[in-house]
């Protein structure tokens, strides 16, 4: 009983190791030309961009967060966060 306890410890482990140590996802990387600082997001290039990335709370909890930007403009992006305050910034 002990072996199959400690068998499914292990299993729940890994799991939960995949789970929360996986790294970003190559989608959430900001293409080239576009900087951001806090929640605005500039786009420096002559062609639109998408981004993609997380909006991290100072609770610590994440939004995805994803928005269009114009040519040559800058955006904030807007998010809130489940204790209804706005994000810190932006992580990719």
């Amino acid at each position: 009983m002990k072996h199959v306890a400690f068998t499914v410890a292990a299993v729940a482990g890994a799991i939960s190791a995949a789970v929360f140590g996986a790294g970003p996802s190559t989608a959430a990387i900001p293409p080239a030309g576009v900087l951001c600082a806090g929640m605005t997001c500039a786009n420096t290039t002559t062609a639109p961009q998408i981004i993609n990335g997380t909006a991290v709370c100072a609770t610590g909890i994440s939004l995805p967060v994803s928005a269009l930007l114009e040519p040559l403009s800058s955006r904030r992006l807007y998010a809130t966060c489940p204790d209804g305050t706005q994000p810190l910034g932006i992580s990719f």
